[in-house]
């Protein structure tokens, strides 16, 4: 049985205009050389297809699909944790 997920969620990171086409790496490696955030934009872009797969499955094994949208989140602040980027967008000031 195949849930609904609200287009939002889906295409979350999808941008108006068609970002340049490198390999998803690429992006990574341009935004850790440059600090231009764009990039990331770009690779989320392209990535988000394959993203919502995974946590499309990953949210129905678990039965959480209500929480769809928290969970591809959580995933790509941990992506970008774990490469060490820091986009300002996913940084939290403590207080």
């Amino acid at each position: 049985m195949r849930w609904f997920i609200p287009l939002e969620q889906l295409f979350m990171y999808q941008l108006k205009k068609a970002p340049p086409n490198m390999r998803l790496n690429d992006y990574v490696v341009e935004y850790k050389r440059t600090g231009n955030e764009q990039y990331l934009a770009y690779f989320l872009h392209h990535y988000e297809a394959a993203l919502n797969i995974r946590v499309e499955k990953f949210c129905e094994h678990y039965g959480q699909l209500q929480h769809f949208q928290d969970i591809k989140q959580t995933i790509v602040a941990a992506m970008f944790t774990k490469r060490r980027c820091s986009p300002s967008y996913l940084i939290t000031t403590r207080q």
